[in-house]
């Protein structure tokens, strides 16, 4: 039976004077786009943070917003551009967490916090002639809030339905229209003639279903469009010539249109934003609609924003980044130098050589620098889902690439698509569906072993029964995957592999069972599991080994537990406690005792969100000593981090929801002695088993305070032994199988444990009474 050891920890308050850079493709997804000014624009997204550009968006660069939940809106007043108002959400399980409205009064410069119910979003509307007056809607099935004072406070609205976006009359301002609707219930409209103070029911379709967006005709005043969304069947443009009071259905729009536009110039040219179906155009003032998509990848857009300086300029976020087009739709073309906040996870690195480095991405397909993240490349032809969440290198062909997607949380979403590349990943080729046993699936985890064969990590989104974890398996690159093993259970996302093949897993319980963490270990592809005793009350969430002698390994859980082995797995101790889940762990490839460790809530963790906190950005710890002492690497942007990993001794890469980031060690982070093989050991004990007595021989590497105590079985420390400073050498100590009272201890199996300052060693002992 295994036990554990808990030593004592300390954080070093040391920040060392490297820094984090962004070294992530250009990209990102983008929700909300607004332009107070000419040429100004703010855009944010999924994880990307806040991001400005003062060139009509020919340039980027991120603005200080801090937080890191998704931005679902950005509202600048029309009266004072200094002013911004950006709504902030997380999505989970089933819909929209917490959510936050922030406020700039200086341009972006600084943000405070509005005391606006949690259950704000967007779209939110600002009064153009009086930013006290603010219009939300409702993520949580209400009537919708206002403001009367900037954000101080909030009423919420009389709708029997809850608000799903707002419109204002640009020539009359106190006329603003409310589109409702909602799941199962009825689509209106109401209008009110005092900025919310009073609404009436303008609106009420037999079919229940959603109203959403408003445009206002720029000749005819009277002329208003609006949508109606009905389940299962699209979009449908709704037109009033008298201001609202009574509308009528026209033309269908594929997709759910949540943005209107009528060109300044020409009132029978529209644009609709589409979500699922891109960009939609009529030239006929909405009679017929067609889809104007040509250079989107993914027709995808939340909001449309028209030039207030060129006419036939339009402007819109899309999941793949910040698109324009100069001819009313013709084509588009991406606008975003300088805009790292692609969403990526998976990362991969060629074998022969490191600066060749692939990254999965959520929205684009899987890019690829081949100058350590200087330039990058996007090969994503034959890549039929572009929801990729890893991507692993062949080590015996670095031009086999494989990746796979993750296709939501739903319970009823596909199972994860598999993709092959034979050319370095420049093209792609669908190979199979990973079938899940039950639920829907994500895409934990590949790997790629020495003889070739692929092991996939295959986990279930869902929290429906009990078998939720399954490695899958394939020796024909992919063609066909088989199930090594059919008991594998539990909210598993930890998996590494030696480069003997051996893999290693976290294993733990069930969602209906109790989730005692370990590891497990098979020798044989994945048919059989050696599994080490349970290593705390939580979830295992990550696993690591160490290249060059796999007696070392790490391990990690939702408890925010850290522990390591030196013995292959007979004896653990806990390294640390960082609180947060950890979501990662890493070896330095040649340094033992150099350990990094990434926690917090990483964007897959819905894969065991059963005992994960609330969203919250991560943070990287690192030690140097064995986990005596751990350095925080700050200066990393508020993000959700994903996958950590080093290449070498002194490098590591983070992909987060925002980018990819990259942190070099100083050159004198690391010395020359640490980069020595272990020397600081328990070499012997004679004899062993013992009964009377034990002769314990061991080394030190060099001056230094050692400390060598003895646990039981059950990691309760009963002797100190040896405690002070020795000069390098080699030494003895004598154990008579006593306590620190003097106390003979019973017949057991014992652990004799040398600590020093930068290295530590764990030997078995057994006393015979």
């Amino acid at each position: 039976m295994k036990r554990l050891i808990f030593v004592i920890l300390f954080f070093l308050p040391v920040m060392l004077s490297a820094q984090w850079e962004n070294v992530g493709p250009e990209g990102a997804i983008l929700y909300s786009l607004d332009s107070p000014q000419p040429g100004i624009f703010y855009a944010g997204g999924y994880g990307t943070g806040l991001w400005k550009s003062t060139d009509n968006g020919n340039s980027w660069s991120l603005a200080s917003f801090v937080y890191e939940t998704p931005i679902w809106d950005i509202c600048a007043s029309h009266q004072d551009p200094n002013l911004i108002f950006v709504l902030t959400a997380e999505l989970s399980g089933w819909g929209y967490g917490e959510t936050n409205l922030y406020k700039s009064t200086d341009g972006g410069v600084t943000w405070n916090p509005c005391s606006n119910p949690d259950v704000l979003t967007w779209p939110i509307l600002v009064h153009p002639e009086n930013d006290r007056l603010i219009l939300a809607c409702d993520a949580q099935g209400g009537a919708g809030y206002k403001s009367t004072d900037g954000g101080g406070t909030w009423t919420q609205l009389p709708f029997s339905e809850y608000a799903q976006s707002f419109g204002v009359h640009p020539l009359s301002p106190n006329i603003v229209f409310a589109g409702c609707g909602g799941y199962g219930g009825a689509a209106q409209i109401y209008k009110s003639t005092d900025y919310g103070a009073t609404w009436t029911l303008v609106f009420q379709p037999t079919y229940g279903g959603i109203c959403h967006a408003f445009a206002f005709d720029p000749v005819d005043t009277n002329i208003v469009y609006s949508t109606y969304n009905m389940y299962g069947y699209g979009s449908y443009l709704l037109k009033s010539t008298d201001r609202g009071e009574s509308w009528a259905i026209g033309d269908s729009v594929a997709g759910w249109v949540r943005e209107l536009s009528i060109d300044k110039n020409d009132a029978n040219l529209m644009l609709a934003a589409c979500v699922g179906g891109g960009v939609y155009k009529s030239t006929d003032g909405g009679l017929n609609w067609y889809p104007s998509n040509s250079g989107i990848q993914v027709p995808y857009a939340c909001e449309i924003v028209q030039d207030p300086d060129s006419s036939f300029t339009y402007y819109i976020p899309n999941v793949q980044g910040f698109y324009k087009t100069t001819n009313a739709g013709l084509y588009w073309s991406q606008f975003q130098s300088g805009l790292r906040a692609v969403y990526a996870d998976g990362i991969a690195f060629d074998p022969n050589d490191e600066n060749t480095i692939y990254i999965a991405s959520m929205a684009n397909g899987v890019f690829k620098t081949t100058d350590g993240g200087d330039t990058w490349t996007l090969g994503h032809q034959g890549i039929t889902d572009l929801r990729l969440s890893d991507v692993a290198v062949d080590p015996n062909n670095p031009q086999r690439v494989y990746t796979a997607h993750s296709p939501g949380h739903e319970y009823w979403a596909p199972t994860p698509k598999f993709f092959r590349s034979t050319d370095g990943g420049l093209t792609w080729e669908y190979t199979t569906n990973v079938w899940h046993v039950y639920g829907s699936t994500g895409c934990a985890k590949i790997l790629v072993g020495s003889t070739s064969a692929i092991y996939f990590l295959s986990q279930s989104t869902s929290n429906f029964g009990d078998r939720d974890a399954q490695l899958f398996r394939s020796t024909d690159f992919g063609t066909n995957f088989s199930e090594p093993m059919d008991s594998i259970v539990g909210w598993n996302s930890g998996i590494t592999m030696d480069d003997s093949e051996n893999v290693y897993l976290c294993m733990s319980g069930s969602y209906s069972t109790s989730h005692f963490g370990a590891v497990g270990k098979s020798c044989d592809g994945g048919y059989s599991y050696t599994t080490f005793a349970p290593l705390g009350p939580y979830t295992g969430s990550a696993v690591d080994v160490y290249e060059s002698d796999t007696n070392f390994a790490i391990y990690g859980d939702l408890g925010g537990n850290v522990y390591k082995t030196d013995n292959g797995g007979n004896f653990w101790y806990l390294l640390g406690n960082f609180v947060k889940p950890v979501f990662n762990v890493c070896f330095a490839p040649n340094i033992s005792n150099r350990v990094v460790v990434g926690v917090g809530n990483p964007s897959h963790a819905y894969y065991v969100y059963y005992e994960i906190a609330p969203y919250d950005s991560g943070k990287i710890y690192y030690t140097d000593n064995g986990g005596v002492s751990w350095t925080e690497l700050d200066s990393l942007p508020n993000h959700h981090l994903n996958r950590l990993v080093m290449p070498d001794d002194s490098t590591i890469y983070v992909t987060t929801r925002g980018g990819v980031y990259r942190y070099r060690f100083p050159s004198q982070g690391v010395t020359e002695n640490e980069r020595k093989p272990i020397m600081s050991f328990v070499s012997n004990i004679t004899p062993n088993p013992f009964k009377r007595s034990a002769v314990i021989s061991y080394s030190v590497s060099s001056s230094q305070t050692i400390n060598i105590s003895i646990y039981d079985i059950t990691g309760r420390k009963v002797k100190t032994l040896v405690k002070g400073r020795k000069e390098r050498g080699f030494y003895k100590a004598n154990w008579e199988g006593t306590d620190d009272f003097g106390k003979k201890l019973p017949t057991g199996v014992y652990f004799v444990r040398l600590t020093a300052s930068d290295e530590s060693f764990t030997k078995k002992v057994i006393l015979l009474r």
